[in-house]
């Protein structure tokens, strides 16, 4: 990940990009949307982005659905 898929996002950091979009995509089986490693340790301590992050539609809602996520009432 760190070879191919890391290195055009830092270099959009570098470029001074503003906003990023979670996927849907899960990593280690928790979904990019809530997960910790990338939203922080990636992007944020380690990658340098100081921006923000949205998700792709219904991502957050779908957190629930995937048992990542509290249940409203």
């Amino acid at each position: 990940m760190r070879n191919v898929y890391f290195p055009p996002f830092q270099a959009a950091v570098e470029a001074g990009v503003g906003t990023f979009m979670s996927a849907y995509m899960d990593l280690n089986d928790v979904p990019a949307s809530g997960n910790r490693f990338l939203l922080h340790e990636v992007c944020g301590a380690n990658g340098g982005f100081k921006g923000f992050v949205v998700s792709d539609a219904m991502a957050v809602g779908n957190l629930v659905i995937e048992g990542f996520g509290p249940r409203w009432t």
